[in-house]
């Protein structure tokens, strides 16, 4: 597979989760002014309650899967995933069998209300399903099956959407249509991939794969059990140490920037992932993997330039005022989601050879000196103390991890190149932040013309009961503002023609071209 087919693979994945994120944003309003705050509550608690599971069983799971996929590809590769979907009902079976004739004395400890205990029920149920699904649909991941895989979130968000609509807006069973819609749509994709995955590879079943699976995945658990009462540890520290408006800043300046991994980073992964293991053993391979990191570099970083770029205008446009300390907040969350896609390409080395212990260790380490460095930062700097301790340990990761596993897999990292990347972001960031741009003709065109116009249409006057042209006529400087950042952050684009050799070729050709009159 070329560097072209790869990213036509991670557009495929892109584009469905896009749509995905897209009506989420859309039908966020209708949810809020139904489910209310104490229906969100329990969805994010009953979320972590399922993330804890996810990190004791599964966490990982997928990656594991593809090497040993790839490691049996001279003999029956797919007795690797029959195996694999087999050993994950297991592990369902055991949760199912662990969690279900408990789920009032769960939905009691979390959520503190033991009424809740059909839907922490159905959760549960939701979530083995689902991890089948996941599982059954590392297949199609392996295999390319980027426009199957991708029609089957798109066929799981409009079943989702549709039962959402009719069970939460027209029937108003709010927080239980919720999870009843979530049940039914993870039975159903759960369905189809295994369905799938049974015919291409059958149900055959191999002791010594589920073993090497096992020891591949065991090893992980401690580190992504750390790792996960780390990551929740922030939100527990802010509720006691500041207060708990300080936890809803938080998760609203991690909300735009999640759309970076959810957009880039993950797609391009799934593509990616299976391919360097595929090549790992070709004479080039070093190579092509360096090359692949600086192509990845610069589109999470141009991405998270963007959004770094307009974060504030989008956060005030959008939000009360009271959030507006979500803006440094979401710029340093940034930073620490493109160290966190470099440590998924630099760490090839540890997870090709399966030095999963090592992995885990580091996660573990890392995970005890960042909430150690977020109750000190948080005690000093507030809400902002969270967001040092998370760059301080993606950082940290990212070196440890990847120094290890340059000494076992040594990448050939275009060091020149990488320097350029940063170091071109770093300046346009600070020559659009620093400059004036009221000053500027088209904002002062965009700020007293275009936009006044605009918001005097009657069409857009319609949409959401006229809030729009609300928003374009009292805040039309702001507006103004994105769109002129937008534009000028889109030089940095120029850099890939400097960066990518055969378009650098086809320019100068064609400006040669030109100057002799051809």
């Amino acid at each position: 597979m070329s560097a072209r087919e790869t990213y036509k693979h991670a557009a495929i994945y892109s584009g469905a989760q896009m749509l995905a994120k897209a009506v989420g944003f859309i039908m966020l309003p209708f949810y809020a002014h139904i489910l209310e705050t104490g229906g969100y509550g329990v969805i994010g608690i009953l979320d972590m309650g399922m993330g804890f599971l996810l990190s004791l069983f599964a966490f990982g799971y997928s990656s594991g899967m593809t090497r040993f996929f790839h490691e049996e590809k001279d003999k029956r590769p797919e007795t690797a995933i029959s195996t694999g979907i087999i050993l994950i009902w297991i592990f369902n079976i055991i949760i199912l069998a662990l969690c279900l004739p408990f789920s009032k004395q769960i939905s009691g400890f979390l959520i503190g209300d033991t009424a809740h205990a059909g839907v922490t029920l159905m959760a549960i149920l939701a979530f083995a399903f689902d991890l089948s699904a996941q599982a059954a649909g590392s297949y199609l991941v392996i295999k390319r099956k980027s426009v199957l895989f991708s029609s089957i979130s798109l066929m799981k968000l409009i079943v989702g959407l549709s039962l959402n609509i009719y069970l939460i807006v027209i029937k108003g069973m709010g927080l239980q249509g919720y999870f009843i819609s979530a049940l039914i749509v993870a039975i159903l994709a759960s369905i189809i991939t295994n369905f799938i995955v049974v015919r291409q590879c059958g149900t055959r079943f191999s002791k010594r794969i589920a073993g090497n699976i096992i020891r591949f995945q065991l090893p992980l658990v401690p580190g992504n059990l750390i790792s996960f009462f780390s990551r929740q540890m922030e939100r527990v520290l802010l509720r006691f140490l500041v207060d708990i408006q300080s936890v809803g800043i938080l998760e609203m300046a991690g909300k735009f920037p999640s759309l970076i991994p959810l957009l880039i980073t993950q797609p391009f992964m799934k593509s990616w992932n299976t391919k360097r293991v595929e090549i790992a053993e070709e004479p080039d391979a070093p190579q092509e993997i360096g090359r692949m990191y600086t192509r990845f570099l610069l589109m999470i970083v141009f991405a998270g330039l963007v959004m770094a770029t307009v974060i504030k205008e989008v956060i005030l446009l959008l939000t009360p005022v009271e959030f507006a300390p979500a803006i440094r907040i979401a710029r340093i969350e940034i930073v620490s989601l493109i160290l966190a896609g470099s440590y998924m390409h630099l760490m090839f080395g540890l997870y090709y050879h399966k030095r999963t212990k090592t992995i885990s260790l580091i996660r573990s380490v890392t995970a005890v000196l960042k909430i150690g460095l977020s109750w000190f930062f948080i005690s000093r700097w507030g809400i902002n103390g969270a967001a040092y301790a998370a760059v301080i340990g993606w950082t940290i990761m990212l070196i440890w991890n990847g120094t290890l596993s340059h000494a076992l897999y040594p990448i050939k990292l275009e060091y020149k190149r990488i320097a350029l990347i940063v170091l071109s972001a770093i300046a346009v960031q600070f020559v659009i932040t620093t400059i004036d741009i009221e000053n500027f003709g088209i904002y002062q065109w965009l700020d007293q013309s275009l936009i006044p116009a605009l918001a005097n249409n009657s069409f857009l006057a319609g949409l959401k009961d006229g809030k729009v042209t609300t928003i374009l006529a009292e805040k039309s400087g702001m507006v103004a503002a994105f769109s002129v950042k937008l534009l000028m952050v889109m030089s940095y684009l120029l850099l890939f023609p400097v960066l990518h050799d055969k378009t650098r070729n086809r320019i100068i050709a064609s400006y040669k071209s030109l100057t002799r009159g051809d």
